[in-house]
């Protein structure tokens, strides 16, 4: 997610646990207690990100691919960074836990609804990031596998437009209300003004935001801060209901892998890539098959030709394809399709280090040729453009170096090129069985007749069958 975003969730949750430890303690938090509070939350919910200095200074593409959303978004490091920040809040109120005008016996009480702060803002983190098409491997080092919940846009309107209010009439300080007002404003602005957005779903958010501003001066307290975090949760489940519908468009279709990529502020709406292994037209080898789609949740509420609506899905990309020849189903429009020999991702998989390194992070990879020895190797859920993007290098053919430091992320091609290297195994297993069978045949073969022509030399005119014959 943005980091606007992920900002807005620790503040709410920094909200949440003072309106809490008011209704447990019945006092008030003063102020450097609200802004320590505030500064745990958001700091916390973006410290993930911390991740972004190492890889700005290598300034590689491929090691920010590599190592962004990479180990700082794991339950280990999560967990450590979470404890180092609660020791700097806690260092920061000093040797009173409420340091409105000191209460040493509230020091473990602080203490510990700080601590739960910090571990629940840096959660949030890698939670929000797993929501989105990007991804995130939380269970590193017991797992490397990718988790993507492919539900919620990266920058989501509704999710400002549900947390911006309560937090406007719960701060103290004018700057602060005037800053979230302006955060509010220009994230309805950018819904008006971008064509992502639909203009219904702009008029809806526009509308969601204006009844959660009226519903925020209206409760108080714990119930407000209750309603903006039922409001976050309301909206996250809404949108993966959006995900699971429009991903059972696709039962039917074998696919390896189907990418949902949600439209912002539309549940009923989703772009797809879909990913299979399929026979080359020839009839030949396997093949490997990107196609491009829109897909409706509810193709009873919002048509899927709706949803296509109003965008230019044969415009111009990185990767070249052509209009996909696949007749359109209930709530599916098809749009475009790219195919190539599997093998060939196979190869590069199995003999390119920097290709090797590139397909741990790449889901929906895709390959061209460049000039020179050269191709570019890309992720097509973020192709928009001509040109080499965030998610597109050009490789060499054969490299000079390999990377370094290479994360063990699993791939998440891994079980497609799994299968396709053992298919190709049995079935190189296959020939030389079938090889080494006909040898013995062929063999046999040949022996009778050596074995006929010396019996025809023992029976010929004139030639005795024993010396004493003769």
């Amino acid at each position: 997610m943005d980091n606007v975003t992920h900002t807005l969730a620790g503040l709410l949750l920094a909200d949440g646990a003072l309106q809490l430890r008011r209704r447990r303690t019945g006092r008030p938090a003063g102020g450097r207690l609200r802004a320590v509070a505030a500064i745990t939350g958001a700091v916390g919910a973006n410290l993930p990100d911390v991740d972004v200095l190492y890889t700005t200074l290598r300034g590689d593409r491929l090691t920010y691919l590599l190592h962004h959303r990479g180990h700082t978004h794991t339950v280990v490091v999560a967990l450590l960074g979470a404890l180092a920040l609660w020791g700097v809040a806690r260092w920061r109120l000093g040797a009173r836990a409420d340091a409105e005008r000191g209460d040493p016996a509230d020091a473990g009480a602080a203490g510990g609804w700080l601590l739960a702060l910090a571990l629940v803002a840096v959660a949030s983190h890698i939670l929000l990031d797993w929501t989105n098409g990007y991804g995130v491997h939380p269970f590193w080092p017991a797992s490397n596998a990718w988790h993507f919940g492919d539900a919620v846009f990266i920058a989501e309107p509704w999710l400002w437009a549900v947390a911006v209010p309560p937090l406007l009439f719960a701060a103290h300080r004018r700057g602060v209300r005037v800053g979230l007002a302006l955060v509010l404003a220009a994230g309805l602005a950018l819904t008006w003004s971008v064509s992502l957005v639909a203009r219904p779903a702009a008029l809806a958010v526009t509308l969601g935001a204006a009844a959660m501003l009226l519903l925020a001066w209206r409760v108080r307290g714990l119930g407000r801060a209750a309603v903006g975090i039922a409001g976050w949760l309301l909206v996250e489940l809404t949108f993966f209901a959006g995900m699971r519908g429009a991903r059972a468009r696709f039962a039917g279709v074998d696919a390896v892998d189907v990418v949902v990529a949600p439209a912002p502020a539309n549940p009923f709406c989703a772009g797809a890539i879909v990913v299979e292994r399929t026979i080359a037209a020839d009839g030949g080898a396997p093949a490997y098959r990107l196609t491009t789609a829109t897909a409706a949740s509810a193709p009873g509420v919002v048509p899927a030709a709706r949803c296509a609506g109003g965008s230019d899905h044969a415009a111009p990309r990185t990767l070249p394809m052509r209009a996909a020849a696949r007749d359109d189903r209930t709530g599916v429009v098809w749009h475009q399709t790219w195919e190539a020999p599997l093998a060939e991702l196979a190869a590069l998989a199995r003999g390119n280090c920097v290709a090797a390194a590139a397909l741990r992070f790449m889901r929906v990879p895709f390959w061209i040729a460049a000039d020179g020895d050269a191709f570019v190797l890309g992720d097509l859920r973020f192709d928009r453009a001509p040109g080499l993007e965030f998610a597109e290098l050009l490789v060499p053919r054969a490299p000079a170096t390999c990377p370094r430091h290479v994360p063990p992320w699993t791939p998440p091609t891994a079980a497609l090129l799994a299968a396709h290297e053992a298919e190709a195994a049995g079935a190189a297993r296959g020939v030389a069985l079938s090889r080494a069978g006909s040898a013995p045949a062929a063999a046999s073969r040949r022996a009778p007749r050596r074995r006929s022509s010396a019996s025809r030399r023992r029976s010929a005119p004139g030639r005795s069958a024993s010396p004493a014959a003769r």
